[in-house]
């Protein structure tokens, strides 16, 4: 039990940690910083420590396939959270995802059905949100029940994770590693922030990290057998880190456009009486 809530408590505090950058950062770099395995990374440490090789690799699979669905839930809400408030954003953006989710289930699971699918999907939904990626907006400074809610949010996930992965196939236990905790976190503290434009751009601009990640499970489903899970493990967050790593400088070299066009990119982490 007390293994449990170790594990609970650790992955909340990296999960946190990483959300408060992403607040201080700007809406780029910020949706870089959030899209790093900071929740599915230490859920998938955690049951690596209790399954082995075959079940991760099944694991990792159902996780990708997973991500397809939370691409369009990402798209749905950019383009709602543009008029609608956050109840509705959110709340229409789930119904989405649920749909899809189910009837995902019941679709081709082997990975040549998942990558023709994502190959399809991901494009779009990075075209689609492309023109909602910058907006104009600031923050107040952090509250300690914007903390505690995401905190607890992450520490709950990675707990089912755990209890579920005892009992549970890997199918199942994919799914609910690919709940989107963090968008979901993201999404109602900054539009409650920094309004709906501003909110989804952070969210718009996380899609193509959230690709790198999607294809980093990819990576751990064909090695984890050959190479064995730890070093299939390594290998998926060292290429989820070099893909943010390479876009990050992609936008590092485009900064001088996104300067000429400063009145369009919003400091988060800025202090609402600055403005």
């Amino acid at each position: 039990m007390l293994a449990l809530v170790f594990k609970m408590g650790l992955s909340a505090l990296i999960a946190v940690s990483v959300t408060v950058l992403a607040e201080k950062a700007g809406p780029v770099v910020g949706a870089l910083l959030a899209t790093l395995p900071v929740t599915s990374g230490p859920a998938f440490f955690f049951l690596a420590q209790d399954h082995d090789a075959a079940f991760i690799s099944q694991t990792a699979l159902s996780t990708f396939a997973q991500n397809i669905p939370t691409a369009i839930f990402a798209t749905s809400y950019v383009l709602l959270a543009q008029r609608l408030p956050t109840i509705l954003s959110v709340g229409g953006a789930m119904c989405v995802w649920l749909v899809y989710l189910a009837l995902s289930l019941w679709g081709d699971s082997g990975l040549p059905a998942a990558l023709m699918l994502g190959a399809c999907v991901f494009p779009l939904c990075i075209v689609l949100v492309r023109p909602y990626r910058h907006a104009a907006a600031s923050a107040p400074g952090q509250h300690i029940s914007d903390l505690i809610v995401r905190g607890v949010a992450v520490a709950l996930l990675v707990g089912a994770i755990e209890v579920l992965g005892l009992v549970a196939n890997p199918l199942w236990t994919g799914v609910l590693a690919a709940t989107p905790v963090l968008y979901l976190s993201l999404m109602i503290i900054l539009q409650r922030r920094l309004g709906g434009p501003a909110a989804a751009a952070v969210i718009a601009n996380s899609l193509t990290g959230f690709l790198g990640i999607s294809l980093a499970f990819v990576s751990v489903y064909l090695l984890a057998i050959p190479l064995g899970k730890w070093a299939a493990l390594a290998f998926g967050l060292t290429f989820s880190a070099c893909w943010n790593t390479g876009l990050f400088l992609l936008h590092w070299r485009s900064a001088p456009i996104l300067q000429a066009n400063s009145n369009f990119v919003f400091p988060i982490g800025a202090n609402r009486s600055s403005s």
